[in-house]
């Protein structure tokens, strides 16, 4: 299986001519830079967020990436509720780099038809395998594998 990943998203961000998804990762660690240097050529627009996603942090973001972003991927220190998910006219799926889920409202991502992914728990994982684990989550959703798990 190969390294690359390519993502195409219905009514998204054009990159090149050709759809790509556009997906903003928040509580971003420089030590998770390495990895995505692997993937910068990929069929996705990518912006990296040191803070995490709250009721606060969401007013920095431009309109454009609010109507054009459908991921977005988060860590726990994130608060990922209704009025966050509200905001976002395109989100189809939230990605957390952990086991835990409790600081995304569930409740409000059914409403919207937005699937959320996890990955499994594993103290002793490190950082690169589980951004893999992310990516293949939401590569799973997009592409309909049904062995991946979505909460």
């Amino acid at each position: 299986m190969s390294d690359e990943f390519f993502i195409y998203a219905g009514d998204n961000f054009k990159k090149g001519g050709i759809m790509a998804c556009k997906m903003l990762f928040f509580d971003y660690r420089d030590e998770e830079k390495p990895f995505f240097e692997n993937y910068k050529n990929g069929n996705y627009d990518i912006k990296f967020y040191p803070q995490p996603l709250n009721s606060e942090t969401i007013a920095n973001l431009s309109p454009q990436e609010l109507d054009e972003t459908s991921v977005v991927s988060v860590f726990i220190t994130s608060n990922v509720s209704k009025e966050v998910i509200d905001k976002f006219k395109n989100l189809r799926i939230i990605s957390t780099r952990s086991s835990r889920y409790g600081h995304i409202d569930l409740n409000a991502c059914m409403s919207n038809n937005i699937a959320v992914v996890n990955v499994e728990a594993n103290k002793d994982k490190i950082t690169e395998y589980v951004l893999q684990e992310s990516l293949k989550g939401i590569m799973s959703v997009y592409c309909g594998d049904k062995n991946y798990r979505i909460i």
